[in-house]
């Protein structure tokens, strides 16, 4: 059995389905346009939780408001003890050059800001107060990935950088670990 989440920036009318990828791959590769993209997680696994990322997908035949590409982020409970994630939900920009990308996960995404409407990272709409894991269950959601909006420098070939925060403890919620994996994106024209 796995559980869902996803972004969803308006619930009834989204025509992006919600990932279900409860054995997604370690990793994956694609070409977008005229770039080629690779995503990776590391590491792929901490004690009894692992980590997938995959597989990538094209946002923007929705006019952009879903991202330039999305991807799976899965967390998948290995062992033989009940697991409980916390809420740990975020945008933000990774470069060089700054602002060169913009990775929300989540319910989380971006605002428009200032005269010149250019967008600010760290805005998250929703919540959820966490999921609890049984042996054997995986929890996907959906990381968006945007280029090219206002106030954003041009993409550009190298590597970029996710630092994804992820929270989690025992059944009863006591005992909370913290822990940042790099879910890492390399970018190269075609």
């Amino acid at each position: 059995m796995a559980l869902v989440a996803t972004l969803r920036t308006h619930p009834a009318t989204d025509p992006m389905p919600p990932f279900h990828v409860p054995e997604a791959p370690s990793g994956a590769t694609r070409a977008f346009g005229e770039w080629r993209v690779s995503v990776s997680v590391t590491p792929t696994e901490i004690g009894s939780i692992g980590f997938s990322v995959g597989p990538l997908r094209d946002a923007s035949r929705h006019g952009g408001k879903f991202g330039w590409i999305a991807h799976a982020f899965v967390v998948t409970n290995t062992g033989t003890r009940t697991v409980h994630l916390t809420d740990t939900g975020t945008s933000t920009f990774l470069g060089p050059p700054d602002r060169a990308l913009l990775v929300a996960e989540l319910g989380c995404g971006f605002s428009f800001h200032g005269p010149d409407g250019s967008v600010n990272a760290g805005v998250c709409l929703t919540s959820w107060s966490g999921h609890t894991l049984q042996p054997g269950d995986s929890l996907s959601w959906k990381i968006s990935i945007f280029k090219g909006l206002p106030g954003m420098s041009p993409l550009a070939a190298g590597t970029y950088v996710f630092e994804q925060p992820l929270n989690y403890g025992g059944a009863d919620g006591r005992g909370i670990n913290h822990v940042t994996l790099d879910v890492t994106y390399t970018i190269a024209a075609r």
